[in-house]
């Protein structure tokens, strides 16, 4: 894993199109705010301007409306419940 400063890729702004991962190198790590519920500790709300955790190029985080085959259509094995 290179964090930038090692510069095996160059941070670029790839933001736009919503991704699951870096566009740029790969990276599963996206940096993007998020608000927490105070009763449950969970995520309540987040937002999709963020940047790659390893490379660290703009990007659009994607939410569940954007998974190609529409919401609750995961991959095999995985569910929305």
């Amino acid at each position: 894993m290179a964090v930038n400063g090692g510069d095996e890729f160059p941070s670029m702004d790839v933001s736009g199109i919503p991704t699951p991962v870096c566009p740029v190198c790969g990276g599963e790590w996206l940096v993007i705010p998020v608000k927490f519920c105070k009763e449950s500790y969970t995520i309540g709300m987040w937002g999709t301007n963020g940047h790659c955790f390893e490379c660290k190029s703009q990007i659009t985080a994607c939410t569940p409306l954007d998974f190609p085959n529409g919401w609750g259509m995961g991959p095999e094995g995985e569910t929305n419940g």
